[in-house]
């Protein structure tokens, strides 16, 4: 359905939902759809909100879909309003495991509804800390999960990898109520894995004393991010210019759809060993191939940095501190890392580009998830192009020593051929928030075929 959104933009198609729907009854072999799950976008994209009520709304008077559902991962207020609107979701398919948890204000939300939501969990047993406490119950993490979900009074969707779904559903009828301590810890790490504001609300509990050190720290946190002056004196990482335009630099992300290019990036001294470090690389077992390239338009692979030496580009660019600062006044919230690796990559001579596309949402947040392009070189006529807000389509050469940045389902952007020579690029992602979306767990298989 995301793809058939994606004809209505381009003015593909004028029904792109009823589309959808149609492709989908006709590959089942059904006449109806028990419900159809959207995101809260569906209620609330200025876009999109119109066309969907009245497109469903048609569908269930046809009877080709008998309800609509909400699906993914929303604040209280955001169910509260949705729960109010003209087109009211038949329940809720809501995410929560021990990496994502439902909040009790959402639950809160669902249970005073007139009529009450019902709410159906949807998650995999991800950490340690859920393995630990089943362990204890003398349960498998996933019925543990289940035992967990069910006393907070949701329904469980089941993954269909489930291999005997009446043997699980038994383990977690029969087994005993959660004790008071997993409860607490349980409720604690909730914000192991939020961010600051959602880590010191009420609605978790403060198992391990540390929401009033969070409070503190957001307070300075909000502060740096509202200054426009280079966070010390001394750093050498960014290129001379490059803190110069920061206030201006914030309105043309978000003009831009958020999306944003920087000529000469980093400072010369800095360039050259990310320049060093990148042609080290290509020769070193390092760098891990990345199969999900074909090998003739892109090449390239993840850095696995697993010596940490000086040269590193982990040290000396990705996990730099001066950058970090920059890429969170940007985005106006703090901004970190990510724990997905940096990927070295080569778009060779005659290499066709890459075709129009938003980014994928890898993580839970789309406001706390950046992509970074970081050009190395630039041989041929490689160019990348972009639309605004406006939908202006920017060209652009991408220099060597640029960066771009962009968050996911935001700014279109394509990636034109090279003729004439080739482009090396880093790509990396930073985030806010490192709750995973489903999307993730599509990049975490590479394997090489003999």
């Amino acid at each position: 359905l995301g793809d058939a959104f994606m004809d209505l933009f381009s003015e593909r198609s004028q029904s792109p939902l009823q589309d959808g729907i149609d492709d989908a009854l006709a590959l089942l072999k059904r006449s109806s759809l028990n419900a159809v799950a959207l995101p809260y976008k569906a209620w609330s994209n200025k876009r999109l909100k119109g066309y969907v009520q009245s497109a469903m709304k048609g569908l269930i008077t046809t009877g080709k879909v008998k309800s609509v559902a909400l699906a993914g991962a929303v604040s209280s207020n955001q169910l509260q309003k949705l729960l109010t609107g003209g087109l009211r979701p038949a329940f809720w398919l809501a995410p929560h495991d021990d990496s994502s948890q439902i909040s009790p204000s959402c639950l809160e939300v669902a249970d005073k509804a007139k009529p009450p939501l019902k709410v159906i969990a949807v998650g995999l047993a991800r950490g340690v800390l859920l393995d630990t406490v089943a362990m204890q119950s003398s349960l498998t993490g996933s019925q543990f999960l289940g035992r967990w979900t069910v006393e907070l009074g949701m329904g469980i969707a089941f993954p269909h990898t489930t291999a005997n779904l009446g043997e699980e559903i038994k383990r977690i009828q029969e087994a005993a109520p959660i004790s008071e301590d997993a409860w607490r810890l349980l409720s604690g790490s909730a914000a192991l894995s939020r961010t600051a504001t959602l880590a010191v609300s009420d609605d978790f509990e403060d198992t391990f004393g540390i929401k009033g050190i969070i409070g503190r720290a957001a307070k300075l946190a909000v502060g740096d991010l509202r200054s426009d002056e280079p966070p010390d004196a001394s750093n050498t990482t960014l290129g001379a210019k490059v803190w110069n335009s920061v206030s201006s630099d914030r309105t043309v992300f978000e003009e831009n759809n958020f999306i944003i290019y920087k000529n000469d990036f980093l400072s010369p001294e800095v360039y050259s060993l990310v320049k060093e470090e990148a042609a080290r690389l290509w020769q070193s077992p390092e760098l891990e191939p990345n199969c999900n390239l074909d090998g003739k338009d892109r090449a390239g692979g993840y850095v696995l940095d697993t010596s940490m030496h000086s040269s590193s580009l982990y040290q000396h660019f990705y996990g730099n501190d001066e950058f970090r600062r920059w890429v969170s006044r940007i985005n106006g919230h703090q901004m970190f890392p990510s724990d997905f690796p940096v990927e070295l990559r080569e778009y060779p001579q005659g290499s066709t580009g890459m075709g129009c596309h938003r980014d994928l949402l890898m993580y839970t947040n789309a406001t706390l998830d950046l992509e970074f392009v970081y050009t190395i070189d630039n041989l041929g006529t490689c160019i990348s192009t972009y639309e605004d807000k406006k939908d202006v389509v920017h060209e652009v050469h991408t220099q060597a020593n640029s960066l771009i940045m962009v968050r996911p389902n935001a700014a279109m952007h394509c990636v034109k051929p090279s003729e004439g020579g080739r482009r090396t690029i880093l790509k990396f992602i930073y985030v806010g928030d490192y709750r995973k979306s489903s999307e993730f767990g599509y990049y975490t298989e590479n394997e090489c075929g003999g």
